[in-house]
């Protein structure tokens, strides 16, 4: 038990240490960091290196639902994490909120469906910004 208590406390100073830093400018890099985190959270609990979710979750510096949301994205589809984590530039209109509720419908296929659609409609949107301008 002691030496869980240090391994807390050694990963509660990297998350504070990692908290001070300053954010990312791109979203691929975070999105590629989440299912990163997420595939390490997944293995703790898998290997049975900590507990439980509420364990790692306070080594991590994180609620209970916060880790939660992060591993329940391993449920989308694989080649749309794939698709999400190898796109050079951000998604249009693909967001946290997004990537959450499409994660939890069971069936991949309607999961595809549901991303081709955001991807569809985060598309339409970017054109809308970028089209031509109103200059006479």
């Amino acid at each position: 038990m002691v030496a869980y208590r240090q391994a807390c406390t050694r990963e509660g100073a990297k998350v504070k240490a990692r908290r001070c830093g300053t954010r990312r400018a791109s979203g691929k890099r975070d999105y590629a960091d989440m299912f990163d985190r997420a595939r390490r959270y997944h293995e703790a609990l898998a290997s049975k290196k900590v507990k439980s979710i509420s364990a790692l979750a306070r080594a991590e510096g994180l609620s209970g639902g916060r880790l939660g949301q992060v591993m329940v994205l391993l449920y989308l589809a694989p080649d749309i994490i794939e698709q999400v984590e190898g796109a050079a530039e951000p998604l249009p209109g693909v967001n946290q909120h997004e990537l959450l509720r499409i994660a939890r419908i069971r069936d991949q296929d309607r999961q595809r469906r549901e991303f081709a659609e955001l991807l569809a409609r985060g598309g339409a949107r970017s054109v809308l910004r970028c089209g031509p301008s109103r200059a006479s």
